[in-house]
Order: C-alpha cells, then structure tokens, then sequence
C-alpha cells in the first residue's frame, strides 16, 4: 500500500497541469541577412504597388501567416517601389523594383510613426532591410529601433546603426531577430531617428522595408526549448516530497 502511495504521488507531480508563469525567451538580434535563416516569406506585393496602406490591414505569407498593420499615428502609410523600376517611388538602397511596406503618408509625405505589425500566431524569427525615406533626403547614417512583444508582454528591444543612400544596390541594413527558445513573438514595432546625423527624433519623413523573412513552428535555428521556471518548480517540489515520504516509511520499517 506505501509503494501505492509514492507512485500515485509522483504521477500527479509528472502529470500535473500547467502553471501559469512569465516566459524567458532568449532572442538573438540579427544584423546580416544572409545568415538569417527562414522558412517563409512575406511580400509587400500583395498589397499592390504605390497604394495607401490604412490601420487594421492585413498582408499574408507564402504559408498563410497573417500581419496586421498599424500605424502610431493613424496611416495611412504605402507601398513604394524602389527605383530603377517601371512604377518606381522610391530612390534608396533596396533592389531594385523591391516592394517596400512604407510608413509614409500617402498624400502629405510625411511619416506615420511606429510601425506595429500583429502576427496571427506566435513565430521565432522575422527579419527584413531598413531605410529612411530618401524621397525627403533622409540619407547618411541613422538609427532603427525594434520591439518584440507575447502578446502584451514586452520580450526586448534592440538597435541597428546603418547608413541610407539612393545607390539602389541592395546595401540597405538588415535587421532581424530570433527566438532560441519558443516560437513567442507574437508583434513586433519600429521606428528610425537620428537620421541624416541629427537629433532625436529627427526620422518624421519616416521610413520603408522590405519582405519579411520569417521563421515559424520551432524555435530559431541554434536554440533548444526550455522548462518553463514553474514546471521546474513543481518537478522539484515533487521529487523533495518523494523523498520525504520515503524517509518516513524507511523509518517506520
């Protein structure tokens, strides 16, 4: 009957729900694209080119993964298209004839703020190539800043230092990011400042990017999930009461 008991304990211990407890992700920050790894694709093409982007929009992936786009200010923002291209607007450092997803207001030119883009599902990676708006001479050296987020919780924030230029070369700066431990990116948000050299927040012209490169169902290449604490928590607590028990019943024979 004492052997009964000590198994039906450490089945409930190994069996037991989950408990609720915050997450530590460990997300690397990726500056190089061609060493970002992905397994799907989102074009800015299926929007249209040189179109108005409003609040609330949604764009989906080669797979079907959905990106709802917003804007702090409102929107709308655009797609542009770089130059050289049959129905190019804007004259920066992407591929040429790349559609870009734009936070630049379509009829005043002027920036929209943020970018927050809301994925349908948790992922581990996004990454894309960033600019300034060239179109209003945001060119030379600037700052990006990114955001990722579970749900409400803020998982990070991390910085790229680049430089813009109209050379339309494919030289614009990447910046991405991986999730080694879930795939619990569930938004991410944008913003550049200091462009051309000047001083916070002197990026209101605002700012384009390319596809997303993403990378979903696992966690980024190079990591291995993890124990949440609490599991770890009540698996030791578990295996402690476990002991004790049969120190009890050691002493009683």
């Amino acid at each position: 009957m004492r052997r009964v008991v000590l198994v039906f304990l450490a089945s409930a211990v190994l069996t037991a729900g989950p408990v609720p407890a915050a997450k530590a992700d460990t997300i690397h920050l990726i500056l190089s694209g061609s060493s970002f790894s992905s397994n799907d694709t989102l074009h800015w093409g299926v929007l249209g080119n040189n179109v108005s982007v409003t609040n609330g929009t949604t764009a989906a992936s080669g797979s079907g993964l959905d990106a709802t786009i917003n804007y702090a200010l409102g929107g709308p923002g655009s797609t542009l298209v770089q130059c050289p291209g049959s129905t190019c607007s804007w004259n920066g450092n992407f591929a040429p004839g790349q559609t870009l997803l734009t936070t630049v207001n379509s009829t005043s030119g002027k920036g929209e703020g943020y970018l927050d883009l809301t994925f349908s599902k948790g992922i581990a990676g996004v990454g894309f190539q960033i600019e300034p708006n060239p179109n209003r001479n945001d060119l030379g050296k600037f700052q990006a800043e990114i955001f990722a987020y579970d749900g409400a919780t803020l998982l990070g924030n991390w910085f790229l230092t680049g430089t813009a230029n109209s050379g339309a070369n494919n030289s614009a700066n990447f910046l991405g990011l991986g999730d080694l431990t879930g795939t619990d990116i569930t938004s991410i948000k944008i913003q550049t400042f200091n462009c051309a050299g000047g001083a916070l927040p002197n990026c209101n012209d605002g700012f384009g990017i390319n596809s997303l490169k993403l990378w979903e169902g696992s966690p980024y290449p190079g990591g291995t999930s993890t124990p949440e604490p609490a599991s770890l928590a009540l698996l030791g607590s578990g295996l402690g009461a476990l002991g004790f028990l049969r120190r009890k019943v050691t002493a009683r024979r």
